[in-house]
């Protein structure tokens, strides 16, 4: 069970990591029309949000599991 937990965390902690990554994504400057950058920022922002709505959506799954096999081992 401890390493499926690990693997929980390290899941969790990646999709943190990548949820920034796109919104530093979003803020960078690139030499493109102004149409064109505003799409870039805007699926920026979207692929942020994806990662940070399946974070928040795996941490209450999971949180739920760990509670059911807890109450199975005790």
């Amino acid at each position: 069970m401890q390493l499926v937990t690990e693997e929980m965390r390290r899941v969790l902690a990646f999709l943190d990591w990548k949820a920034g990554w796109w919104d530093r994504q979003g803020e960078a400057q690139l030499n493109l029309s102004h149409d064109i950058l505003e799409g870039a920022h805007a699926y920026a922002a979207k692929q942020a949000h994806v990662n940070r709505a399946l974070a928040a959506s795996f941490k209450v799954r999971w949180t739920a599991e760990q509670a059911q096999v807890a109450a199975l081992t005790t």
